[in-house]
């Protein structure tokens, strides 16, 4: 089958946002190659063309059955280390707070008192959360395993909050008012403040936030004005594209891309 594609595959190196006719896509799910191994599927697509045009023989199957197995072994590993992280109380030699307030002990313990008092004087949240996310609270989801798995990950989860952004920023904001001396229920402040978020949120959609975004008036070059073009109009699966008098089968200086993106 693949014999019979190569010239479509070239074209998917020319056009590398061009997407694979679906007899190649079922093709390779049945070697268990999904969307996901588009990396693997794409190198086994060149390296079977190698092998092609220079008479050498190639087993797909073979091949394709190294990546899968590695990815297996790999997807295992991550999940036995997971299960491992989520019971630990720490993790890389970093402590992981087991729930809210262990949380505030460690960053008591972690932060200067020039810091904590900055952010004991921060009045508006939103302005506190946007200063410290990059900083602070990429920190915590990293060191504290918000993204790849934790205790205090899973203490969050089963509080219905999901997003390692939303978990550094109720971690943020209820800190501030444990500075400043403010009592709540941890339980409580955590869907107060997820709350919260979730009208900000709407508003935003809305336009009532006051925010303006302002596009910039940005003028292209006619280089990147062809990179977006098929970057938006890319991924029609057929070689020929009429409704755009596009075809994609000549080559890539033939090409009449217009001034304005359509």
């Amino acid at each position: 089958m693949l014999n019979k594609l190569y010239y479509r595959l070239l074209l998917c190196f020319i056009y590398p946002l061009a997407w694979l006719p679906k007899q190649v896509l079922f093709y390779f799910n049945k070697l268990s190659m999904t969307w996901q191994d588009f990396q693997e599927r794409e190198f086994l697509i060149a390296l079977s063309y190698h092998k092609f045009i220079n008479n050498l023989p190639f087993d797909v199957t073979f091949e394709s059955k190294k990546f899968t197995n590695r990815r297996d072994s790999i997807a295992q590993e991550r999940k036995r280390k997971q299960e491992i992280n989520i019971k630990a109380d720490s993790i890389d030699g970093i402590f992981i707070p087991a729930d809210l307030k262990s949380c505030f002990v460690e960053l008591d313990r972690l932060l200067n008192d020039t810091t904590k008092l900055k952010i004991k004087n921060i009045q508006d949240s939103l302005e506190f959360v946007g200063e410290y996310h990059m900083g602070l609270g990429r920190w915590m989801r990293n060191a504290w395993g918000l993204w790849s798995g934790s205790r205090l990950k899973v203490y969050f989860h089963d509080r219905k909050i999901f997003h390692p952004d939303e978990i550094s920023s109720i971690i943020l904001e209820s800190y501030a008012k444990y500075l400043n001396d403010e009592t709540f229920d941890a339980d409580e402040i955590i869907q107060i403040i997820h709350i919260q978020h979730e009208e900000f949120m709407r508003n935003l959609e809305l336009g009532s936030t006051g925010i303006v975004f302002t596009a910039p008036k940005i003028k292209y070059s006619r280089n990147y004005r062809r990179f977006l073009y098929f970057r938006l109009f890319g991924r029609k699966r057929s070689l020929n594209i009429p409704y755009l008098g596009i075809d994609i089968t000549r080559p890539l200086h033939h090409l009449s891309i217009p001034e304005k993106i359509p």
